[in-house]
């Protein structure tokens, strides 16, 4: 675990925290996708347990800190383990018209692009995306 912060006391460091890195000793697996039953769609169990192990990865290490407000957040994917960077963003530079989450966005673009733009997205090793903010009307 590693942090930049302020000078402080701990209980201080922690509301002013600026950006946080941790190592999850997780072995990286992909979101299965939901499952459809005539009753209504539901989240598979190994996801499930899956997500609340990184959660406890995180809150270990971190002593629960939790953002809010604007973050960034950098994952690096190993063989075994997977590296956490979340850090502060003075503001926000989600467009006005925008309200869904920043990686379903993504996801629903490079699906779009999969087979078209490349042969197929698993070809894809370095994603970056980020708003543009409200008042960037560059292409």
């Amino acid at each position: 675990m590693s942090s930049e912060s302020d000078s402080g006391t701990t209980s201080e460091r922690l509301v002013r925290m600026r950006k946080w890195t941790a190592r999850l000793a997780i072995k990286p697996r992909v979101k299965q996708r939901p499952r459809v039953t005539k009753n209504g769609s539901y989240t598979p169990k190994e996801t499930k347990e899956y997500e609340a192990a990184v959660a406890a990865l995180w809150l270990e290490q971190l002593n629960g800190v939790t953002f809010d407000g604007p973050i960034g957040v950098e994952v690096g994917i190993g063989d075994s383990d997977v590296i956490v960077t979340v850090y502060s963003l003075d503001d926000t530079m989600r467009p006005k018209g925008i309200r869904g989450d920043m990686d379903n966005y993504g996801k629903a673009i490079l699906d779009g692009l999969n087979g078209v733009a490349f042969k197929d997205d698993r070809q894809i090793e370095q994603l970056y995306i980020y708003f543009r903010g409200n008042n960037d009307s560059s292409s």
